[in-house]
């Protein structure tokens, strides 16, 4: 059987005024001009670096943030434990007071008891002698001497 020959195609080299190529070889009508691939790769290059940069200014931020962050965290535990410290004092001072406040109530309930007993004696002394004791140096009742402690 006869093989049937088909008609170039339109777009065919040789009907474009062009030797038909044996292979693809640079250059030919099939691969891109030169400078267009020049271009591409520049712009890729180009995009390549301005995200390369960004990434480097990102992490030096970073780093910069992380650095602040460690010095925050520092200065916050200092202060814990400045603050226990503050603490510990504080209880300590409360015991303190704590303890001077119960030694003047103490002394407080003595003088009391003291006041109450001077009143005993005068209400004794005016029982007993029919006057209260009377001190011409001092306005406050003392015991009289003269009448109470020779007898």
């Amino acid at each position: 059987m006869p093989s049937a020959r088909t008609a170039p195609s339109p777009s065919s080299p040789a009907l474009l005024g062009h030797p038909r190529p044996s292979a693809w070889s640079p250059g030919t009508c099939c691969s891109a001009p030169a400078p267009e691939i020049q271009k591409s790769k520049n712009l890729a290059r180009r995009h390549s670096q301005m995200i390369i940069d960004e990434n480097q200014k990102v992490h030096s931020e970073l780093d910069c943030k992380m650095q602040d962050l460690e010095l925050k965290s520092k200065k916050l535990d200092e202060l814990a434990v400045r603050s226990e410290s503050d603490r510990r004092n504080l209880e300590k001072e409360k015991e303190k007071n704590m303890i001077k406040a119960k030694y003047l109530k103490m002394a407080t309930l003595e003088q009391q008891k003291t006041d109450e007993n001077v009143l005993k004696l005068v209400e004794k002394h005016k029982h007993k002698h029919g006057h209260p004791p009377t001190c011409k140096t001092s306005s406050r009742p003392k015991i009289c001497v003269s009448c109470c402690l020779l007898n």
